[in-house]
């Protein structure tokens, strides 16, 4: 978690770590965490307890065994964007509602929507989970044409896509 402002939120997220056997959280310039990340952890508060925190994203990405980054909202997204650049992990991001009208928002709602259209159609027509589109090579290749077409659309409008490959991120 990269700068959580509510310390209920980090222990919510303690405990939705320990319900899917995460041991691991890794926060970076936290808020101050109290009783009520302690409350709110429940059965998580293990993780609480250890987690592991850094000043800096780039610190905790080099030192900890991190391979994705999802960042959510703008300003996250930019930060995260870069730091993976520098240290070479992946990076992905997805856009939950309305952004403002704004020069960054635009790559980064184009990233997602190159995602969602190799993935989210295909799963709603055949009706599987987003797991099994990638057991199949045709299946992978018609997700990675739907992204790419994106792509191509977001170049075509002079937007850059907050990642070389939109295929490569559908898998």
């Amino acid at each position: 978690m990269v700068e959580p402002k509510v310390q209920g939120n980090v222990g919510a997220c303690a405990r939705a770590a320990r319900n899917f056997g995460i041991d691991d959280l890794v926060l970076v310039k936290p808020c101050e965490i109290g009783d009520e990340a302690e409350k709110r952890a429940m059965h998580g508060l293990d993780v609480l307890r250890t987690a592991r925190s850094y000043d800096d994203l780039e610190s905790a990405l080099a030192k900890e065994n991190i391979d994705i980054v999802h960042a959510r909202s703008r300003v996250p997204a930019w930060i995260a964007f870069f730091a993976c650049r520098r240290t070479r992990r992946v990076f992905i991001t997805t856009c939950h509602g309305y952004y403002s009208a704004h020069f960054a928002s635009r790559p980064m709602v184009w990233g997602k929507l190159a995602i969602n259209a190799g993935i989210n159609p295909l799963t709603a027509l055949l009706e599987i989970p987003n797991g099994a589109l990638t057991e199949d090579e045709y299946l992978r290749q018609v997700m990675a044409a739907a992204a790419n077409e994106v792509a191509q659309v977001a170049a075509a409008q002079g937007i850059k896509l907050p990642y070389n490959d939109a295929a490569n991120r559908t898998d």
